[in-house]
């Protein structure tokens, strides 16, 4: 954090105030100051410009509706104004909160999860959500939805600390661990091959493929030739470039999906020490927890050992840094890791290792009418 940055922010902001600003200038300056106040670009600040304009839909005078909300972290709402002195300016930020909470209760998530922010990015207001007893937690609108002011700061007037206020109030309620519904989509959106995210993890494993393939050609070459097999089986002509880009994307939803698994186990995603990182990757963590044969060596074993001088482990603590947004305590009862395969980009990927992904819907039936007959 650039405590210095922030503090630039802050006087660019006052004169924003100062000249009557649109709405439009006082959440750009905001969101141009931002990834200079955190350099480190945590989890919430990338996520802060790409959950802009989210989509969300809620009840309306008893008619299903929709709206865009400013920003949207995890299941953090956000409605910037120009200033929320004006008059009726913070009532109606607020009644949009109400609208967007009832958006995010709507899809599901926990009320205790929600925490909405108004702001003219002087004056921030944080507040919880309370829900009104027996309404159908499919149709909710902002009558239903009652906000109880949890924190709030005015830095409209300069201070000796006001930057260190500023990043206090953000981090608190911004960046806040376990706030994003832990869902199948959700992980696809952020962490998916199509993410911004994924794709800049899924990249720097060419890094990792290269340093292992120089350390041990010999090995290198019998996996490509392994790849490369079952990829002219399902007719893409014996590419090895291709077959090794979608090998490595294999690996890193590989990859993925052991650090979340590992985080549903301990119903968290705590910072992790490098050697509990590389138990995970390398499959002894869960066999400590009894569950053996979970990892298997396979085609990919071979990359995850000695994950720090590989480079693995950086790849591994920066997913681990990004799963800190999810709620583990409270996995949605689906499955998580269809959306990520559904998004591999290539159905040969799929179909190469049995995966092409059955709707739920008929997974539903299949396991009914076997069981019935049993």
């Amino acid at each position: 954090m650039n405590e210095l940055a922030a503090r630039r922010f802050l006087v660019a902001a006052r004169r924003n105030l100062a000249q009557n600003a649109s709405e439009a200038v006082v959440r750009n300056t905001f969101e141009q100051h931002l990834p200079q106040i955190y350099p480190e670009q945590p989890w919430w600040v990338r996520h802060h410009a790409e959950g802009a304009e989210a989509l969300t839909r809620f009840v309306r005078h008893g008619l299903l509706s929709h709206g865009f909300v400013d920003t949207l972290i995890g299941a953090t709402p956000i409605e910037y104004e120009a200033n929320l002195l004006r008059g009726g300016v913070e009532a109606h930020a607020k009644g949009q909160i109400q609208d967007y909470a009832a958006g995010e209760l709507n899809k599901g998530v926990p009320a205790h999860n929600i925490i909405g922010v108004i702001s003219d990015t002087l004056r921030w207001k944080a507040y919880t959500i309370e829900v009104e007893s027996g309404v159908v937690a499919t149709s909710l609108g902002r009558d239903h939805v009652r906000l109880v002011q949890l924190d709030a700061v005015d830095l409209s007037v300069e201070r000796p600390d006001d930057g260190l206020e500023l990043t206090c109030f953000l981090e608190r309620h911004l960046g806040r661990i376990a706030a994003r519904l832990l869902k199948g989509e959700m992980l696809a959106s952020d962490l998916g091959l199509e993410s911004e995210v994924g794709t800049a993890l899924r990249n720097a494993l060419d890094g990792v493929y290269a340093k292992a393939s120089n350390e041990r050609p010999g090995y290198a070459d019998l996996i490509d030739r392994l790849w490369s097999e079952l990829v002219d089986a399902i007719g893409e002509g014996g590419s090895r470039n291709l077959g090794r880009t979608e090998y490595l994307d294999e690996f890193y939803l590989i990859t993925l999906a052991k650090l979340v698994c590992a985080n549903v186990l301990d119903q968290a995603a705590p910072r992790r020490s490098a050697a509990e990182l590389a138990d995970i990757l390398n499959g002894a963590f869960f066999q400590r927890r009894g569950l053996r044969n979970y990892v298997e060596y396979d085609l990919f074993g071979w990359l995850s050992e000695n994950v720090a001088a590989s480079g693995m482990l950086a790849i591994a603590e920066a997913i681990q840094e990004d799963l800190v947004a999810y709620d583990f305590k409270a996995p949605a009862d689906e499955d998580l890791f269809g959306q990520l395969l559904a998004r591999l980009g290539r159905r040969s990927t799929r179909l190469i290792l049995g995966q092409e992904l059955t709707p739920p819907w008929l997974a539903r039936k299949l396991v009914k009418r076997v069981a019935e007959g049993l």
